[in-house]
């Protein structure tokens, strides 16, 4: 597998970047009382090393943390803010509880709030794929507590019944709500078959790149499923006094892709178009326009 180019490395490094101030940015206003609630996606960003190959008429079917991926589709900022306040202009039209984000051109599914119930549908798109006689994908995560629902191995099966295009993320943070899943995931128990399973860093981005050109590309009779995420703490919301030390250490995540990302590609410094501090002004410019600012041109107001 070819390493990635210059080019496509910047462009991860945007999408992750954004990713990451854009979650900042929601959490932030959830503290003030001015969102209803944040769900959030911090560790998961380097699954955009997914989304930027998948095709037109691939598909993608999310769940909550999946900012990064979806970012990676071709999915705005601005849209995901809008999706934060539950707007009109959203996928669902204001219909859907927020930040559970859709793009019907973009071929994303809706978030779902129980979790796992989205596996059965993707397998469903997969299966009407294989039937037209498509050459194309279906994109579905899920998180790892919720390996351990039924909706999960319904899904797997029939996947492997029919041998459908269909990718399985089980993005692995270690974590469902507040009980650790580390030793009782199906993997961990060896109630999966270790070998139709990668297990992936989170932070690893050519590996996770190189894996899912593997799956999207020779998928004619392979099962294959990413089992990933692991610097990442997500749950420092609802237990900030014991998270907020692995909260900041999951920043090891974001320093370890940037690291590949930018570092071994020599480019430093000013060459950054989307330098942080600008990326942060453009994503508050976002969300302080979702949310009824004044109406011009903010991202000259803030980010000029």
């Amino acid at each position: 597998m070819p390493e990635l180019s210059k080019k496509d490395k910047l462009r991860l490094l945007e999408t992750m970047l954004e990713s990451r101030h854009a979650d900042l940015r929601e959490q932030n206003l959830n503290r003030q009382g001015k969102g209803h609630f944040h769900v959030s996606g911090m560790g998961h960003e380097a699954l955009a090393a997914i989304s930027v190959q998948m095709e037109p008429d691939d598909y993608i079917v999310p769940f909550y943390r999946d900012r990064g991926l979806v970012l990676g589709r071709g999915m705005t900022t601005r849209q995901l803010a809008l999706e934060y306040f539950a707007k009109r202009k959203t996928g669902s039209g204001g219909r859907m509880m927020p930040s559970h984000y859709s793009d019907l051109e973009r071929h994303i599914w809706s978030v779902p709030t129980p979790t796992g119930s989205q596996l059965l549908p993707g397998c469903g798109m997969a299966w009407g794929i294989q039937l037209d006689g498509k050459k194309n994908v279906v994109v579905t995560t899920v998180g790892d507590a919720a390996t351990r629902q039924g909706d999960f191995f319904e899904a797997v099966c029939f996947a492997k019944e029919k041998k459908l295009p269909v990718l399985f993320i089980v993005e692995d943070n270690g974590y469902g709500i507040s009980s650790p899943t580390r030793k009782i995931n199906p993997l961990a128990l060896g109630v999966l078959e270790p070998n139709e399973w990668r297990e992936l860093a989170g932070e690893a981005v050519q590996e996770i790149y190189n894996t899912a050109a593997d799956a999207l590309f020779d998928f004619v009779v392979d099962l294959r499923a990413l089992f990933g995420g692991q610097d990442t703490v997500c749950d420092q919301l609802i237990f900030p006094a014991f998270h907020r030390i692995a909260f900041f250490e999951s920043l090891q995540f974001l320093r370890a892709a940037i690291k590949f990302l930018i570092v071994r590609t020599g480019v430093t410094g000013k060459p950054f178009h989307f330098h942080p501090p600008k990326m942060w002004t453009t994503a508050s410019a976002h969300f302080f326009y979702c949310a009824g600012g004044a109406i011009v041109n903010l991202l000259n107001v803030f980010a000029g």
